[in-house]
């Protein structure tokens, strides 16, 4: 089952390359992942939402950080304090409300 995973993370949104740089590294460690990028400069925050298949909302969870962190390292951002991390259970089909554009 897919599910939508929403990641995000408080230190890197204030530098207007990163929301850039963390597309780019999703784009090299996962390259068939639709993912959506927003960034926030004021605040600070960078989220990242994707579609990841797991068997259980745990898999899921477990798979998207690593997701996360290895398309944040690909692109050449630090470490950063999450701040934030949903997922929701569903498929495009299932839930058109959810799925990216």
């Amino acid at each position: 089952m897919d599910h939508q995973i929403d990641i995000t993370v408080s230190d890197h949104g204030r530098e207007p390359d990163n929301g850039d740089r963390l597309l780019g590294g999703f784009e090299e460690v996962a390259d068939n992942t639709d993912v959506v990028i927003e960034q926030n400069l004021e605040s600070g925050r960078l989220t990242a939402t994707f579609f990841i298949e797991a068997k259980s909302i745990e898999d899921a969870v477990r798979e998207g950080i690593v997701a996360f962190a290895s398309a944040a390292a690909a692109g050449g951002l630090g470490p950063s304090r999450v701040v934030a991390v949903s997922v929701a259970a569903c498929t495009p089909e299932d839930a058109p409300e959810l799925a990216l554009a």
